[in-house]
């Protein structure tokens, strides 16, 4: 099954995915968004915060506190949640 536009929110963050669904192998082949309202540096405290703020001017989002690129591969019962940090640097449309 192909999906495109498919989109979940929880509180504090929003999920876009485009991707597919193997009906047979149960395989997940999904690639998007994760917009989250917060700076990634407010997701952590102490020295991790401290560390992160370096990094959030990269992942600064219009009308987000940070929007991070993500991957779900995997299987249903299995799924692997990736940061896609190649997509960071790419050219932004």
């Amino acid at each position: 099954m192909d999906f495109s536009k498919l989109t979940f929110v929880v509180s504090g963050a929003k999920v876009l995915l485009d991707g597919t669904y193997n009906l047979n192998t149960e395989g997940l082949d999904f690639r998007g968004t994760l917009r989250l309202q917060a700076k990634l540096s407010q997701t952590m405290t102490g020295a991790k915060s401290l560390f992160l703020k370096m990094l959030d001017p990269l992942f600064k989002g219009k009308d987000a506190g940070a929007v991070l690129p993500i991957k779900i591969t995997g299987t249903r019962t299995k799924p692997l949640f990736k940061l896609e940090l190649g997509r960071v640097f790419a050219k932004k449309k």
